[in-house]
């Protein structure tokens, strides 16, 4: 859910919404990290919905060669390849997009807009030509140009109320409300700007689930109190669930041992049947916050838990016995140990990343 800052509210409170069908609009679409402002007409107005615009483009002339690209079949017959040809991104023809001048004094007023729209400078998607033309090249045949389908321009948007503006004013002033709420989170340090977060989210909870006033001061408290640059916060319907975002949670646990690393499994199960039988309430006198344990307690949990019986799995693709095929077959290859076809992701009890002596005796007693 986006959320709407004080700056963006009080400007829609005090800008006319009051929008109707087939009123000329204008709309801020996403362009890389930022937006730029479009024309749009209103298509239909919903009450739950919001309301659907259909965008409007600048229609250009484009022309190949200086002929007009509606006056030309595509792809164009086949032609000889120039003379001194190489295979750069140097293009084989000259592609050119022009606009009437009409455009460059063209005025930003809904009453400006619909002129332009009649006249045909701003037109709607489906008649925008949004085409690729490149060169085709063919040994046989020689080169030739093909029309190809653009990036998708979409026919209709749908727009919250407060994202549709009556005019060009309102649009830049909402932008700039945009870039300083960006310019202020930039600001802000790693645990100013989580803290933020947290507040935000904790307001949705207590306003969704009706939380009393209490309970939302305690939680607030909890959370404050943790390190905040290393936690995440979420709510799940009536819950407030919080994680280090920093921690691996896995079956494989990293421990130290001298100066080699060691790789070892535990169960999982287990260890959060440990975990639940020895928690807590982390509570205060005037109602309970969660139960669990400290950090402390959860790292001699997985330190005391002992060592599933489980072993490492070598694939096939890594095992010194497993010979791939060179073709593409039903299977990757073929296990000279088990003298059967097999796939390189698949396993078995003898796989191993180097040659096992017991294996090769095995091998040997079948020659």
């Amino acid at each position: 859910m986006e959320i709407v800052t004080k700056a963006e509210r009080d400007f829609f409170e005090s800008r006319d919404t009051d929008f109707k069908e087939g009123q000329f609009v204008y709309i801020l679409r996403r362009h890389g990290l930022t937006f730029i402002e479009q024309f749009a007409i209103i298509d239909t107005i919903c009450k739950h919905c919001g309301i659907t615009v259909n965008p409007l483009y600048f229609n250009p002339t484009r022309t190949i060669d200086g002929v007009n690209v509606k006056d030309m079949r595509f792809p164009t017959p086949w032609q000889k390849i120039p003379k001194k040809f190489k295979f750069t991104e140097e293009r084989l023809f000259e592609e050119r997009r022009s606009y009437p001048k009409e455009k460059e004094n063209l005025g930003t007023t809904p009453e400006d807009i619909k002129e332009a729209y009649e006249c045909g400078l701003l037109v709607k998607a489906y008649e925008y030509d949004n085409s690729r033309y490149e060169a085709e090249i063919d040994k046989n045949n020689g080169w030739r140009i093909v029309q190809k389908a653009g990036e998708y321009t979409p026919y209709a948007l749908n727009f919250p109320r407060d994202r549709i503006y009556a005019s060009s004013q309102d649009a830049r002033h909402a932008l700039e409300i945009y870039k300083a709420e960006i310019k202020r989170q930039a600001d802000m340090t790693v645990e100013e700007w989580n803290a933020e977060k947290i507040e935000r989210t904790l307001r949705l909870w207590k306003n969704w689930n009706k939380v009393t006033d209490e309970l939302y001061q305690q939680t607030k408290d909890f959370l404050m109190n943790l390190p905040l640059a290393e936690i995440e916060v979420r709510m799940d319907l009536d819950q407030i669930q919080y994680k280090k975002i920093r921690t691996k949670i896995g079956l494989t646990l990293n421990f130290s041992k001298g100066d080699k690393a060691m790789s070892r499994y535990i169960d999982a199960d287990k260890l959060y049947e440990l975990i639940r039988t020895n928690d807590y309430k982390l509570a205060t006198k005037n109602g309970s916050i969660d139960y669990g344990m400290f950090t402390v307690g959860i790292k001699q949990a997985i330190y005391e838990m002992p060592t599933a019986d489980v072993v490492e799995i070598v694939r096939c693709k890594d095992c010194p016995y497993f010979r791939p095929y060179e073709e593409v077959e039903d299977f990757d290859g073929e296990c000279i140990a088990h003298e059967i076809e097999t796939d390189k992701t698949e396993f078995c009890s003898i796989g191993c990343k180097s040659k096992r002596k017991d294996v090769e005796e095995l091998m040997n007693d079948k020659l």
